[in-house]
């Protein structure tokens, strides 16, 4: 999904402060999110939980990780949708590429309660043998849904053009319909 943030980055106001930066720069936000909140989570929002007698089960940690990727994509969509009506009917008006930190956020967010529990359920759970198994397995399964992702696009973008010469991800990209891609 990081291709499709980028590209949509591309056609945003890449300036802060007089400063033009990269489209690619937001996801230091991922990276910083996940940075910052892995100790806080361990060490300061799940102990003041489990004093209160609130227990996140790992199951419960990684359901809330997909809520929040969820609400990652769509966060991106929507702004996707509000960039498409301000280009198409406010004079191309651009936002700021910064808006696009809270979905990386979202992600981090995500990323923190799912991926990290997964891994450290892995290890816990496996036998030391097989520990590292466990974890290679997991990334197997991150490639599989990258691929299943990139199919998915195939698929969608491969149906759009056997019914019409309208692809969703087009040259111009606002002329194209990339919020879809973000909701799906």
């Amino acid at each position: 999904m990081s291709s499709l943030f980028y590209y949509q980055g591309m056609v945003m106001n890449l300036a802060v402060y007089n400063i033009s930066l990269p489209a690619s720069f937001v996801q230091v936000f991922n990276s910083g999110a996940i940075l910052i909140l892995v100790p806080l989570f361990d060490r300061v929002l799940f102990p003041f939980f489990r004093v209160r007698g609130i227990n996140f089960s790992p199951f419960r940690r990684i359901e809330y990780g997909f809520i929040f990727s969820s609400c990652a994509m769509i966060y991106a969509g929507g702004l996707e949708t509000y960039r498409l009506y301000l280009v198409r009917y406010c004079d191309n008006a651009q936002i700021s590429i910064l808006w696009q930190s809270f979905g990386f956020i979202f992600l981090g967010v995500g990323e923190v309660l799912s991926a990290i529990t997964i891994l450290e359920f892995a290890y816990d759970e496996a036998p030391p043998p097989m520990r590292s198994i466990a974890q290679s397995i997991y990334v197997l399964v991150l490639g599989f849904g990258n691929y299943l992702a990139f199919a998915i696009i195939l698929i969608v973008d491969y149906q759009n053009h056997s019914k019409s010469s309208y692809s969703w991800i087009r040259s111009d990209i606002n002329d194209s319909n990339l919020h879809w891609y973000f909701f799906i």
